[in-house]
């Protein structure tokens, strides 16, 4: 594995090397380090740029001089398609906890409600899939996990229906859809399978005493049938395992729990392992994908489950929310990582949460994890989450009864990490872009005090006629989608027959995303 560092050439490059060395990276390798100009801290990055990890898998598409984005919109995470010499920062931002929506209330829950499930909204309905577990009294394991369903029509209130699926204590009068694991990871909707298997489950699966992954499919993710393989890849796992239809490389790719007890791993055995396929019932052993990093994670740190997502409303973004566990205080957070293919990550937080404790007494005072799946809501992603309050050691103990409450998180639209400027004005320049012509868009916030301008400059980095800095209209306050202007503050359409850069003045603002929007009434266009 090479460690890829984003630090600040401002020295001999021996002295960055020694320092580098002094990280710990693993087989240091001189080609494996990216130089970028800018206010950046040696080494260690702000909340922004921060290490890269490659590790196998598909790689990202080769390296073009022209980044070809058409219409879709792109989120300002990262450093990748900008040019060096930016003096802007990337900061990590939070999702707002916005309180309970179900609770552990059923005797088939009187354990509780495990923190792996999934959300998605579905046919105009919010579903969600959780483990409903109860006491296994001199039983290994000492619980039993049933799968349950619940549907809401507005993402805040939930039901939990009598599907009479499941017969629990001689009633069919409840919510569950069966048992054929001891624990179920994350449930996804693939659109490339037929149509009696349109949704599928991930689970642990223990034919024979040999743990592994398994799959069950289902036409209407209520009915489900486990894949007479029993395993579909044989590695040891636990906790919330992710799969997905990734539209990009036209692939089944999954994200895994492992438990890694190889001397390199040490103390911290908990990673996160990858693998992709083309056929969902075969899947090849997986790779190392994420795990602790000495260079962000404090001593006792590894993690569980990953939540990873690919996001569907921008350019390449995939997002990792993975709860690190920290065994010296037996608690659990979520943290976030960053990436533009799945494979290679960030960490814009540099180790601080991005999902904190609630205080203590709180329902999510000492572990916290993300359900898999994302929602939006108009100009909001909705997030939701698993709090407990108890230790990860002191769970499954018969003190424990009807623990564990699943709660909503809010986050504006493409909110995860922006690209931020001071009091002192911040710029950046994208590398060339070939886009579909239209209106420049802005996904930012200035408040009352910053401001925001944009300039379109040609493939050589030249400002284009009409579209330069000083006709820019400023923009302020606080916009989802914040359409910029120049000249007159007439609208003006963006060339889409030559590549083209978008240079950025922020002022005590952030910017989170641009898009270019195609606007067939726009009044003139560049020729």
């Amino acid at each position: 594995m090479n460690i890829h560092f984003t630090i600040n050439f401002s020295g001999p490059l021996s002295a960055w090397i020694k320092a580098a060395r002094r990280c710990g990276t693993i087989g240091f390798v001189i080609p494996a380090l990216v130089v970028l100009c800018g206010p950046q801290s040696p080494l260690v990055p702000p909340a922004a740029a921060a290490e890269k990890t490659t590790v196998a898998g598909s790689p990202a598409p080769a390296e073009t001089a022209i980044l070809d984005l058409g219409s879709q919109r792109y989120l300002l995470f990262d450093d990748d398609g900008i040019e060096p010499g930016y003096t802007v920062t990337f900061v990590q931002h939070s999702p707002e906890k916005r309180g309970i929506v179900l609770e552990a209330d059923r005797p088939w829950e009187n354990l509780g409600i495990w923190p792996w499930n999934t959300v998605m909204h579905d046919e105009g309905v919010f579903k969600l899939w959780y483990d409903a577990m109860t006491h296994a009294p001199g039983q290994k394991p000492r619980f039993r996990a049933r799968l349950a369903y619940a549907t809401s029509r507005d993402g805040i209130h939930w039901e939990k229906p009598e599907l009479g699926l499941y017969e629990f204590e001689g009633s069919t009068k409840n919510n569950l859809l069966g048992e054929f694991s001891w624990l179920y990871g994350s449930v996804f909707k693939d659109p490339t399978g037929p149509d009696a298997r349109r949704y599928k489950i991930t689970y642990i699966s223990s034919p024979a005493g040999i743990t592994g992954v398994g799959l069950a499919w289902s036409p209407d993710g209520l009915r489900w049938t486990p894949s007479p393989r029993g395993h579909v890849m044989d590695h040891i796992t636990d906790s919330a395992d992710v799969m997905f239809w990734d539209d990009r490389l036209r692939k089944y790719v999954g994200y895994f729990r492992h438990n890694n007890r190889s001397p390199e791993a040490g103390r911290f055995p908990r990673e996160v392992w990858r693998a992709e396929t083309d056929r969902v019932e075969d899947w090849p052993k997986p790779t190392l994908n994420f795990r602790h990093d000495p260079n962000f994670d404090v001593p006792g740190t590894d993690f569980y489950n990953n939540g990873v997502i690919k996001y569907p409303w921008a350019h390449h973004a995939y997002f990792m929310r993975p709860s690190a566990f920290h065994r010296p205080s037996d608690r659990v957070e979520i943290q976030l990582a960053t990436s533009r293919d799945g494979v290679t990550w960030r960490r814009p937080g540099g180790g601080r949460p991005w999902l904190g404790l609630g205080p203590e007494g709180s329902f999510d005072s000492h572990q916290l994890y993300i359900s898999s799946g994302i929602v939006r809501a108009g100009d909001e992603l909705w997030m939701y989450y698993t709090g407990l309050p108890r230790g990860h050691g002191r769970i499954l103990i018969p003190e424990s009864k009807f623990v564990g409450r699943i709660a909503r998180s809010v986050l504006r639209l493409d909110g995860f990490v922006s690209a931020r400027g001071g009091r002192q004005t911040a710029t950046l320049t994208t590398k060339p872009l070939r886009v579909a012509g239209g209106r420049l868009v802005l996904n930012y916030d200035a408040g009352a005090t910053g401001e925001v301008r944009a300039e379109l400059r040609d493939e050589s980095n030249r400002p284009l006629p009409g579209f330069t800095l000083e006709e820019c209209k400023p923009l302020f306050g606080n916009r989802v989608h914040g359409e910029v202007t120049w000249g007159k503050g007439t609208p003006a359409s963006a060339p889409a027959d030559r590549p083209l850069r978008l240079h950025l003045q922020i002022r005590n603002a952030d910017v989170y995303a641009f898009e270019f929007r195609p606007s067939p009434e726009s009044r003139r266009a560049v020729r």
